[in-house]
């Protein structure tokens, strides 16, 4: 039997496939982010003591809740709960795609799921995935006029992510331009704010309103960073030049077409657009990480849909599995750098050391970091345990690993500390600890409080 490339069982096989393609990556802890450890303590901390706790503000209240149930199992099966999901999605974005009658949506769906940023997030315990997918499920059922149960869907994405409740607004202006019903727009917004209370409910009783914040430790990134996160950091080199030769097809051939083209395709064209500048918005005002430009992606490849023949399709999504795997710039560091590789060289980016790396794309780079970054935490662990003073660490980004690899057997001495004020160092010493900084950490600690004092206080670990 021929299965046809719209026809169900095959978008079935299709995502069977990428997830399958996830499984060489499951295994190496919850990932590269601090930020996936620190889920993996608080999902511990609410199984063991039965009390909610964020793990960083404002709450994934329903991740947490989710993990704190599995905590305690190997790493590789939350990672492939992840790529489950992830995979999950990969086939209702297709199933979107057939319905809005998009040539070649398998070609569409493989062009998601190999895009690095995507990629990584499915193969990690973060919230990232988990939200994204469910926006696209809640997309599915917009486009099918279920837009009530989207509303739902979308409420329970911002209990992973309260950034997924942007999608209402593109969502809403889908459905008012095919259906002119205010009404079950209204419905499905009340819906989703329901439901995304529900899920805050957690919070909101442990910490009040004050758990709807962010964050901002930091002074603003530079620009140059900045802009390599939302480019190169997200789509990987060969993604990122992929993009913008895409990019401008798109804008040559909207000018081309017929004006009742536009208009048949217009709904979705607003969608696309709307949902670029919501999240663009967002990344422009807390541009940290990669991964904050991950709720476009879709939307992205959707509008180049619209505009690609199946070539120039076939040819995108070939750029997008290409730069997985090869041609990657990474961060320069044998701590929480990747491994490098023999085709090779190093360089500079503005202040920050990278290298080029013909064998080591994103997606291998995120692995091989995941692993060197686990491998110096044990380090650290090892020889703290044989501490036989009281020490205090100020960790940084290390904190949550520390954190993780000293629960089997602690050593009570030994505290690891996120960052630490010039005054609560001070009083640190005079209770009788010693302080210590681990690498780079000093800068970093300095920038935190936008002073200079650790160097004064604490010593290089």
């Amino acid at each position: 039997m021929i299965l046809k490339q719209d026809d169900n069982k095959f978008l079935l096989l299709v995502s069977f496939l990428v997830l399958l393609t996830r499984l060489p990556f499951l295994f190496a802890g919850y990932g590269s982010e601090e930020d996936a450890w620190g889920l993996i303590l608080v999902a511990r901390n609410i199984n063991l003591l039965g009390i909610y706790e964020v793990s960083r503000m404002p709450g994934h209240p329903v991740q947490e809740y989710l993990l704190s149930l599995i905590w305690n199992r190997p790493a590789w099966m939350l990672n492939f709960l992840t790529a489950l999901v992830s995979s999950i999605g990969i086939y209702y974005f297709m199933k979107t795609l057939v319905k809005l009658h998009i040539h070649n949506a398998v070609i569409y769906g493989l062009a998601l799921a190999f895009v690095p940023v995507f990629f990584i997030n499915s193969t990690n315990v973060m919230d990232y995935n988990w939200t994204l997918c469910l926006v696209l499920i809640a997309f599915y059922l917009t486009v099918t006029g279920r837009y009530l149960w989207a509303g739902v869907i979308i409420g329970i994405a911002c209990g992973f992510r309260v950034t997924a409740g942007a999608m209402v607004i593109p969502f809403a202006i889908w459905h008012y331009l095919n259906y002119k019903s205010i009404k079950i727009i209204l419905l499905s917004g009340m819906l989703t704010l329901v439901t995304a209370i529900i899920c805050f409910l957690p919070a909101w009783n442990i910490y009040g309103s004050s758990f709807f914040t962010y964050y901002e430790y930091f002074p603003y990134p530079p620009m140059l960073k900045n802009i390599y996160k939302g480019t190169i950091g997200a789509w990987g080199l060969v993604g990122a030049a992929a993009i913008a030769v895409a990019g401008s097809i798109v804008i040559r051939r909207w000018r081309m077409i017929s004006k009742h083209q536009k208009k048949s395709i217009f709904p979705v064209v607003l969608v696309c657009i709307s949902t670029l500048l919501l999240y663009s918005y967002s990344f422009i005002k807390i541009p940290q990480k990669s991964a904050f430009v991950l709720p476009m992606v879709p939307f992205i490849i959707l509008l180049i849909s619209l505009f690609l023949n199946k070539k120039e399709g076939l040819i995108f999504c070939l750029a997008m599995i290409l730069s997985c795997f090869f041609f990657g710039i990474n961060l320069d560091d044998p701590l929480r750098g990747s491994k490098v590789s023999e085709l090779s060289f190093k360089t500079k980016a503005g202040t920050t050391s990278v290298v080029f790396d013909l064998l080591s794309g994103p997606v291998i780079a995120d692995y091989t970091k995941r692993k060197q970054k686990i491998t110096y935490a044990i380090t650290v662990t090892e020889t703290m345990r044989q501490a036989t003073e009281k020490t205090v660490i100020i960790a940084g980004w290390w904190q949550n690993e520390l954190n993780y690899f000293s629960l089997k057997k602690k050593n009570t001495l030994v505290s690891y500390l996120y960052y630490a004020d010039e005054q609560e160092l001070r009083d640190s010493i005079s209770a009788g600890n010693k302080i210590y900084f681990l690498p780079e950490q000093d800068y970093y600690n300095d920038l935190r409080f936008k002073k200079k004092f650790t160097r004064t206080i604490a010593e290089p670990f």
